[in-house]
């Protein structure tokens, strides 16, 4: 049996929730791995919206600050295999690069391994921005596919049609069903562990946390959120 702590959404660059980022770190002493499924880090200072720039951290001490805790959470799981996969927050940078400075596109000190030293705290990176397997149950960001409804579960796993696992969303949902074949499958979206009240949205209906997943040899799993 293998247990794998999902975490998404933690928008470090002023957004994230200490307090929830070091309740989860106190927990998973005992994962074989974590996956960082998208938006781990804001990238605020080149966001397309429109921003107040004396307010917004900026995006070197954003990157600072988020590494140290990355180097937190190698100390908290020192056995654990740890994978890194970009949500569209972290995608932010790449793409103001190709908007407004496409001259830079392609220099490793802007490729996600260097520019968050995820190889000197073995973090492994995921370099495909899509869905991909652990057993039978897919995993991804969320905005790869379409999760706008009331419950982002259900939407997924009716576009879908499959076993799937996502942030993006910031709130815990879950669906499931039968196919013909007898075959049960399920979704869930995972919370967040940043801030429940950010500068760009009043009362959203977000809900901290991470999800664990236990699979076993075969492929087989269960989802705890």
């Amino acid at each position: 049996m293998k247990r794998i702590a999902f975490i998404s959404d933690v928008h470090f660059g002023g957004q994230e929730d200490l307090k929830a980022w070091n309740f989860a770190l106190k927990v998973l002493g005992d994962v074989d791995e974590v996956i960082l499924g998208g938006d781990i880090f804001d990238h605020e200072a080149v966001g397309k919206y429109r921003k107040n720039p004396d307010k917004v951290i900026k995006l070197q001490d954003e990157i600072t600050r988020g590494v140290a805790e990355l180097g937190k959470l190698r100390g908290a799981c020192p056995d654990a295999e740890i994978y890194f996969y970009q949500g569209n927050h972290e995608r932010r940078l790449p793409n103001y690069i190709l908007d407004f400075s496409k001259g830079l596109h392609g220099l490793d000190v802007f490729s996600p391994p260097i520019l968050y030293k995820l190889n000197d705290l073995d973090i492994q990176y995921i370099p495909e921005t899509k869905p991909f397997k652990r057993g039978h149950l897919w995993v991804a960001h969320g905005d790869e596919f379409n999760t706008s409804s009331f419950s982002p579960a259900y939407k997924a796993l009716n576009d879908l049609n499959s076993n799937i696992l996502f942030g993006h969303v910031h709130r815990f949902s879950v669906a499931s069903k039968q196919q013909l074949n007898k075959r049960s499958i399920g979704a869930w979206s995972n919370g967040c562990l940043c801030r429940l009240d950010p500068s760009y949205h009043l009362n959203p209906d977000w809900s901290q946390g991470f999800t664990l997943v236990d699979i076993t040899q075969t492929g087989y799993f269960s989802v705890t959120p």
